[in-house]
């Protein structure tokens, strides 16, 4: 990837583009950050978190008839046997917003895992996990797991 390629995709990321696209008017930054962030699909996330080696992945979203009571459950619940760990993920693409529910339901679940080294609740994508291979790499090494 091209140095300019990666200052782009680090500035839509970042969600500052005013020093890379100078000459772009509002709307224009806007819609090219649009495109940029629907690259990356839910499906395209639970696929990869799906593939992953040693862990189980539990899904749950809006399309899917869920038990009553889930409302604001994170999409996905993912837990490692052999380790003991596990995760949830709340995956927040393009314009989407943490509801009323889901904001209570994390912290609950980030004040649970706080008193457990191999839990954690994760919204994603974040400062630090920025596209699907960090997450899975995260996930992957989540907490130096042993075997």
């Amino acid at each position: 990837m091209s140095i300019a390629l990666k200052e782009i995709e680090q500035a839509v990321w970042e969600r500052n583009t005013t020093h890379i696209l100078p000459g772009l008017c509002k709307s224009s930054k806007q819609n090219f950050l649009n495109q940029q962030k629907h690259q990356m699909t839910k499906s395209d996330i639970t696929n990869a978190l799906n593939n992953l080696s040693g862990w189980s992945c539990k899904t749950f979203n809006s399309y899917r008839a869920n038990a009553t009571g889930m409302k604001g459950f994170p999409d996905h619940f993912l837990f490692h046997e052999a380790s003991g760990s596990f995760l949830f993920i709340e995956i927040k693409l393009g314009r989407d917003k943490l509801s009323e529910k889901q904001r209570s339901y994390l912290y609950g679940l980030d004040r649970a895992c706080k008193s457990n080294k191999k839990a954690m609740s994760v919204i994603f994508p974040n400062e630090k996990l920025k596209c699907i291979a960090d997450l899975t790499d995260f996930v992957m090494t989540f907490p130096k797991l042993k075997h």
